[in-house]
């Protein structure tokens, strides 16, 4: 009787927080459409500027890439900036909710997840037009493509295990946003998101694929624009490595629950 009580307990508390997840994302998502005058169509006209930019840099001024290098583009640059947008954007979550933590005693992974998923359904959106896009070229659409809710599954624990990781670390160090922001960059560039592994010196190449986002680009244009089967491997690189960021992750918020409101 006491254990069904325990976890009949531990169920509604659950569901008390995925409630709370669930509400403030989407007040999130709603507040930041109407500061624009296109609403939620800036989810899409966003990147597809950012694409015109490095595609014009890249391809016509630099002559990069090859007559396809469109596609290779836009599917570096939907997928990276899922990642990266929702780590830059996660890092401050714990900081900008001191006022609430000071009424509302809640578990401060919360505060990340939703900035997850907030950003994860402005992806779902540019998604789409991705699809649509490689669709329109002749790509996207082999049997491959079933494996495709697998690597954006691995993904999603990547980026989650990660942005915990920032957001748990940001309250102890403020500056550290910078720094991520910076690292962020960086990583950008050795991702592969305006080139293929074939680029880079065969020497360099297990090196390069240290990185899980080159791994994780390199098997959604194989997908995508190949349309052969990823390999299993490099996705069991990166979602073991994600899943080791969610547990440190998760241990250092809940190690420092308590911590966090008072830094402020």
């Amino acid at each position: 009787m006491m254990a069904r009580w325990l976890f009949g307990m531990a169920g509604r508390r659950a569901g008390h927080y995925l409630d709370l997840v669930v509400y403030k994302a989407y007040a999130d998502l709603k507040a930041e459409a109407s500061r624009t005058y296109v609403n939620y169509l800036w989810w899409m006209i966003d990147p597809l500027l950012s694409l015109a930019i490095y595609y014009t840099v890249f391809a016509i001024f630099l002559q990069q890439g090859g007559d396809d290098f469109v596609f290779v583009l836009i599917v570096g640059l939907v997928f990276w900036r899922w990642y990266g947008e929702a780590i830059a954007h996660g890092a401050g979550t714990i900081v900008g909710n001191v006022g609430l933590m000071g009424q509302v005693d809640v578990p401060k992974w919360v505060f990340p997840v939703v900035c997850l998923i907030t950003d994860t359904t402005k992806f779902a959106c540019v998604f789409v037009v991705l699809m649509v896009v490689l669709w329109l070229g002749g790509m996207g659409w082999s049997a491959a493509v079933l494996a495709l809710p697998l690597v954006m599954m691995v993904q999603l624990v990547l980026i989650a295990g990660a942005a915990m990781l920032v957001a748990a670390c940001v309250p102890f160090l403020p500056d550290l946003r910078h720094v991520v922001t910076t690292l962020l960059m960086l990583q950008m560039f050795l991702s592969g998101v305006f080139f293929r592994p074939e680029a880079v010196f065969e020497g360099h190449r297990e090196i390069f694929f240290l990185n899980p986002m080159a791994r994780l680009i390199n098997e959604y244009r194989v997908i995508l624009i190949d349309g052969q089967w990823p390999s299993l491997h490099g996705l069991l690189y990166v979602a073991f490595l994600g899943v080791m960021l969610c547990m440190f992750s998760m241990w250092l918020l809940s190690r420092f629950d308590k911590t966090y409101p008072r830094l402020h």
